[in-house]
This record gives C-alpha cells, sequence and structure tokens, in this order.
C-alpha cells in the first residue's frame, strides 16, 4: 500500500504542478523537476520516503514511458508532410549530433576530466529537444516551425542512440572496439526492430478494421505497442526502434476514429510523462557544490556554442537573422527523451554511467530555463523581424 499511497501523492501533485505552470506559462517540466527536487530533500531531511520505490517498478515504469512517449511522437509526424524545410530540421539534428561528438565531447573530457566514452554517450542524449515543451507561447513563424520539426525528428535520436552506446558499453572492451566488432549485431538490431514495428502494425490495422469499440480498440492499440517493444527485444532487436516504426506506420496509415484511439495513448502518456520527471527530480541529488556549478555553467554555454555552429551550418541559406539564430540556439529545452535514457542510468548495473546524471539534471534545469526565457521573448522578437521586413499587419 506505501508504494500506491506515494504514487497517488505524486501524481496528485504532479497534476497540480502542470496546472500551475499552465497559468503561469511555463514548462511543467521545470516545476515538475523542482517539485521531485523538494520531495527528495524533504524525504532525506526527514526521513519520509515519498519517492520510495522498488527497483524494479523503476524499471518497469521506465520502459513502459519509453514505449508509450515514443510512440505518442512517432505518430504525431506525418511523412507526406515532409519537404526542403523539413529536410532542414533533419540535416540540423545530423549536424548537431556530429559536432557534438567531435567538438563538445572532448571539451567535457578535458573540462570535467570523465572518460571521453562516457562524455561521447552524454553528448548524444543531449542533442535532444523537446516538442512537448518547445513553446509557451503560441506565436507561429519559421524558426518556431523549424524548431517544432526538429522536436519531432529528433526523439528516436536521442533515445535508440545512447541506449545502442550503453549496450556497448555493458562489454568490457572499449565503446570504440565494442562499436567496430559489433557493427553487424547493431544493424540486426536496426532490421530486427523496424521490422517487428511493421509486421505488429499490419497485424494491428487488421484488428481496427472492425467496428470501432470504445474500449477494446484503444486497448488493441495499447496492446500492440508493448507488444512490438517486447517482441523486438526478445528477437534481440532495438525495442525502441520497433515503437518508433509502428508509430510512424499507423500515424501515416488512414485509420478509422484515430483521435478516439489515441486519447488513451495519450492521456497515459501524459501521466507517466509527470511521474517520470517527479521521480528523476527527486533521485537525482545536485551536488551543491561551487566547483560542480562552474563547471556545469561552461559545459552548458560550451554546449550552446556548438549548436550555434550546427544553426549556422544550416540555416545560412534561410535567411535568417542573428537574433533568430540566438532564438533558435536558446530554444533547446531537454524533455522526455533525455529523462528515460536518465532512468535506464540510473537502473544501469554500470556505476560508472551513474557519475553522467549530475550534468544530465543540471543540464536540463538550465536548458529550460534558457528556453523558457527565449520562448517569453519570442512576440517581440517576432513583432520586431516583421516590422523589418515590412510583413507586420496592420
Amino acid at each position: 500500500m506505501g508504494v500506491l499511497t506515494n504514487l497517488t501523492i505524486i501524481l496528485l501533485l504532479g497534476i497540480i504542478i502542470s496546472n500551475l505552470a499552465s497559468a503561469l506559462r511555463v514548462p511543467d517540466v521545470l516545476l515538475l523537476l523542482i517539485l521531485g527536487l523538494a520531495l527528495g530533500s524533504f524525504g532525506a531531511s526527514y526521513s519520509v520516503p515519498l519517492t520510495d520505490f522498488p527497483p524494479l517498478f523503476l524499471n518497469a515504469m521506465s520502459i513502459l514511458a519509453l514505449a508509450m512517449i515514443i510512440f505518442d511522437a512517432t505518430t504525431r509526424m506525418r511523412l507526406k508532410e515532409f519537404d526542403t524545410f523539413s529536410f532542414q530540421a533533419l540535416k540540423l539534428v545530423l549536424v548537431f549530433l556530429v559536432l557534438s561528438i567531435l567538438l563538445f565531447s572532448p571539451f567535457m573530457h578535458y573540462l570535467a576530466n570523465i572518460p571521453l566514452s562516457l562524455c561521447v554517450l552524454f553528448a548524444t542524449i543531449m542533442v535532444g529537444t523537446d516538442p512537448m515543451i518547445m513553446f509557451t507561447s503560441k506565436v507561429k513563424f519559421k524558426a518556431a516551425e523549424l524548431l517544432r520539426i526538429e522536436g519531432l525528428i529528433n526523439t528516436p535520436f536521442t533515445v535508440i542512440i545512447p541506449l545502442l552506446l550503453i549496450d556497448l558499453m555493458s562489454n568490457e572492451t572499449s565503446l570504440f572496439a565494442s562499436l567496430a566488432s559489433h557493427f553487424g549485431d547493431l544493424l540486426g538490431q536496426f532490421v530486427t526492430g523496424i521490422g517487428s514495428g511493421i509486421f505488429i502494425g499490419i497485424i494491428l490495422l487488421k484488428i481496427l478494421k472492425r467496428p470501432f469499440s470504445g474500449l477494446y480498440s484503444p486497448m488493441a492499440v495499447f496492446v500492440a505497442v508493448l507488444t512490438a517493444f517486447a517482441l523486438a527485444e526478445n528477437l534481440k532487436g532495438s525495442g525502441v526502434l520497433a515503437v518508433t516504426s509502428l508509430g510512424l506506420f499507423f500515424g501515416n496509415t488512414a485509420v478509422r476514429q484515430k483521435v478516439l484511439l489515441l486519447e488513451f495513448e495519450s492521456v497515459l502518456a501524459k501521466s507517466l510523462y509527470i511521474l517520470v520527471f517527479v521521480l528523476l527530480g527527486s533521485l537525482l541529488l545536485i551536488p551543491w557544490s561551487l566547483q560542480f556549478f562552474m563547471i556545469s555553467i561552461v559545459l552548458f554555454l560550451a554546449h550552446l556554442f556548438v549548436r550555434f555552429l550546427a544553426l549556422t551550418f544550416i540555416v545560412k541559406k534561410m535567411e535568417y537573422s542573428f537574433s533568430e539564430k540566438i532564438f533558435l540556439t536558446l530554444m533547446n529545452p531537454k524533455g522526455i527523451s533525455v529523462a528515460i535514457v536518465s532512468f535506464v542510468l540510473l537502473l544501469s548495473s554500470l556505476s560508472v554511467l551513474k557519475s553522467l546524471l549530475d550534468f544530465v539534471l543540471i543540464f536540463m534545469l538550465y536548458s529550460i530555463i534558457f528556453a523558457s526565457l527565449a520562448s517569453w521573448t519570442a512576440p517581440w522578437l517576432v513583432e520586431d523581424l516583421r516590422k523589418k521586413r515590412g510583413t507586420l499587419n496592420d
């Protein structure tokens, strides 16, 4: 009963905090993480284990959250809407990823004295931006559209690549040696994962051709997501890729009552979303030392600089102003994909991976604060740009 009570308290507080964030026009992730930090500190000070859950429960929840949130994100991607602009967003994700590995990883290795392989892992995690917390304003302009598409595209990347690297690091050899010797296995994971997702997707579509049921049809979608993940993992493939391919397949196929089918998955994904961020904030304790904050701030600024370089390479032909590039650089919040990978690191048997968690959490907080400031200034930025370009409506 203790686990159920704690779970109820966290969900109740999370819902209240999410509504408060909406009223204050700030990302709910920021307040959920702060709530988690407060609960963790309160429990440690007064020996009240509000966030004390069995490792098996945390592991199961992280897998369920991983599957449902990736499925929820990929079903929103419409392949027919991909145009030149969308491919620019894809190029931004890839260039940012490559530059982060080549430039940011060695800098982090030098400054923080962390093994280079862990710095590479950290760099791949930090490439992600979260479309669910991108904008607190309703302003629509070209830079905002690029960010929206980037957030949708990079979610699978920022989960799949770090998890593959973690699997490689579980071997006794070095990361780079493992990558070379297990290239065939990696390719097999990709093929098996994608094939499992499409296979389950075909079966799901056949089931959904029957008359719609408000109870069993959404349940069929939920079971299909879990089945795709489990099937791929049991066949030594990537469960993440399986769910990704299932989401893309389902989202881009004509299905009756699709909005109603996905309503239950969205509610479940939001519940898991709240749990993940509150628990992450409560389970990770930031070292409150001046040295840690100085190093983390320098690293975060370096991370933003690498993103600015990536943007400079990608958008130089798209007529973005310098202020828009700054806006695109700062709008780099770390969200659910980073949180899910953090849970994997937290529950990993490799203690060396846990040395990254302090930096993961502080980067999430920094990125959300900077993105919030950029989002709040977006209406004035857009108005100024429209005036300069003569496109402001009377």
